[in-house]
């Protein structure tokens, strides 16, 4: 990827300050989510656009979790808001902002004071914005219809019994695949009838399958599970 963004874009500073995302969108524009400070628009040619500050849960994002990108250059936004101590999460929400990187709407909300409920997997899949939302009892699929943010599926789930590190579907017409990673190692794939399809499990210590605890999951447009491994 360093060859890919070429020269250094910036000219104030030599090094980004807490990048945890990059992503590349259709137009081959390039966005690195820098957490609580900003988000850096490139080109393909690696010149500068423009900036999304955070740090302001009121008009912009407090702390960015991850981004992406429709067609039109629209921007969304998977944020965190933490509570005053700076030690729990408040809620998280899905911002939508510009292609000039202003704030137009908050889309998704929730409320972690009642539930503590997690948002995962924020993507751009057929021009549809979609992502996932997990908490104690269940893990739900919503897909942006219009204006409207509907959820189309539902896994009950008890995170309570399997603690999730991360969870990741697939979307093709009219089948949906949902893989919820867990701390024990176990990485579990549903459908759309709720039918558990499969399990990687990390016991296989005699064979090249053999993982331990996968902190991130993703699908490709194709439908091929991708499985970030640690340990």
């Amino acid at each position: 990827f360093s060859s890919y963004l070429k020269e250094n874009p910036f000219q104030d500073r030599k090094e980004l300050i807490n990048p945890v995302e990059v992503s590349v969108s259709e137009n081959n524009y390039c966005y690195i989510t820098e957490a609580s400070e900003q988000i850096v628009v490139t080109d393909i040619q690696n010149v500068f656009q423009y900036i999304i500050l955070g740090n302001d849960a009121e008009t912009t994002f407090e702390y960015a979790e991850s981004s992406c990108m429709d067609a039109e250059g629209n921007v969304y936004v998977h944020d965190k808001v933490y509570k005053e101590d700076g030690v729990g999460i408040l809620s998280e929400r899905v911002l939508k902002f510009n292609s000039h990187g202003q704030r137009t709407e908050i889309l998704f909300e929730t409320n972690n004071e009642k539930n503590v409920t997690n948002i995962s997997d924020l993507k751009v899949v057929n021009g549809k914005l979609c992502f996932i939302t997990y908490d104690d009892e269940e893990i739900s699929l919503y897909v942006q219809e219009g204006n409207i943010i509907e959820k189309v599926y539902t896994i009950p789930y008890s995170t309570k019994q399997e603690s999730v590190t991360d969870v990741a579907c697939y979307l093709n017409k009219d089948t949906i695949y949902v893989a919820v990673a867990s701390k024990n190692g176990n990485v579990s794939v549903y459908n759309n009838h709720n039918e558990e399809v499969y399990t990687y499990t990390a016991s296989h210590y005699d064979t090249g399958d053999f993982f331990s605890i996968i902190t991130d999951a993703a699908y490709s447009q194709d439908g091929d599970l991708y499985l970030c491994d640690t340990g």
